[in-house]
């Protein structure tokens, strides 16, 4: 005989789960509700053109972030989140579009000028290891494993 009832009753007990977990997760606005445990502004730091798309250092101690407009990549101290300080800025000879971290390497997708694998060991002083030229531009990246 075929179960026709609607998939939310047929387990009841992981419905529930989801819903509990989706009320958790919902989006709401802590700072109109008082909730002094939400995300607030601590600093900003002023960039010369535009700061995009960031990632952090696996240790958590500098912020990458691209720079299209200037065609370069910023690298920023936060060991003290309250007063963030510039380290550099490495020029990438195109539009950088993306930044991916995995360890002390970063990887840079560019439009025009393809990958470009650049050693952060050393934050104030990043050198590019590496350029992947496929011809084409590597606008977005992902990483895996």
């Amino acid at each position: 005989m075929r179960n026709t009832r609607p998939a939310l009753f047929r387990r009841p007990l992981q419905a529930l789960l989801g819903a509990a977990l989706c009320a958790l997760f919902l989006p709401t606005d802590l700072a109109a509700q008082g909730n002094p445990k939400g995300f607030r502004r601590i600093t900003s730091l002023g960039v010369d053109g535009v700061a995009e798309i960031a990632a952090v250092t696996p240790d958590g101690r500098t912020l990458l972030y691209t720079n299209s407009d200037k065609g370069e990549i910023g690298l920023v101290d936060i060991t003290r989140p309250a007063s963030p300080q510039v380290l550099s800025n490495l020029p990438t000879t195109s539009n950088a579009r993306d930044v991916v971290v995995f360890g002390h390497y970063v990887f840079v997708g560019t439009y025009g000028a393809g990958l470009l694998i650049v050693d952060v060991l050393d934050p104030e002083a990043p050198s590019v290891v590496d350029v992947i030229s496929p011809g084409e531009s590597i606008p977005y990246l992902a990483l895996s494993g």
